[in-house]
């Protein structure tokens, strides 16, 4: 009889405890890399004739995908970028822009941040042309190692008249 109750018994007892081969801590990460967003207000670039009145043409940032990598002294995040090229004549031949790059944390606060040129060139009497751009920019492993504080921001480098047409066309746009 007492046979009986002894391995139940046992089991019951030894079952926790065949959790604890491994008693280092495991370490569960909410994220790989810091979330990436193009910025809506920045996604847009455009080129006007000299009248500054209508449109000639535009840049676009239309996609991207990140990858992190990381090792014991460094972090990289790596990234390719979609960009987008229309024009309404075909007198322009080739678009210019600056888009950025940055890290802030999670109030927006700017942190690193990189400016890289684009060139976009239309083949023959095409009125659109798509670019890939692989960017990678090296990080702090803090950013990587805590990548939940932190946020990736993407945009067209914009000042002045353009980023004022830009703020003008969204507020016109219905919500």
């Amino acid at each position: 009889m007492i046979m009986h109750y002894f391995w139940p018994i046992l089991l019951i007892t030894l079952l926790p405890l065949g959790g604890c081969q491994n008693s280092q801590p495991t370490d569960y990460r909410s994220c790989f890399s810091p979330p990436t967003n193009i910025i809506h207000e920045l996604s847009r670039q455009s080129f006007f004739d000299p009248t500054l009145t209508h449109e000639v043409a535009r840049l676009e940032i239309e996609s991207l995908k990140e990858l992190a990598e990381k090792d014991e002294k460094e972090a990289l995040l790596s990234f390719q970028i979609v960009f987008g090229a229309l024009r309404s004549t075909t007198e322009t031949k080739k678009l210019n822009g600056n888009y950025f790059i940055t890290i802030t944390d999670r109030e927006g606060n700017p942190l690193l941040k990189q400016t890289f040129p684009l060139e976009i060139t239309f083949e023959g009497k095409k009125k659109y042309q798509r670019k890939i751009k692989e960017v990678t920019m090296p990080v702090p492993l803090a950013i990587i190692n805590q990548c939940e504080k932190y946020q990736v921001l993407i945009g067209f480098d914009l000042k002045g008249h353009d980023l004022e047409h830009n703020l003008r066309r969204l507020e016109r746009k219905p919500s």
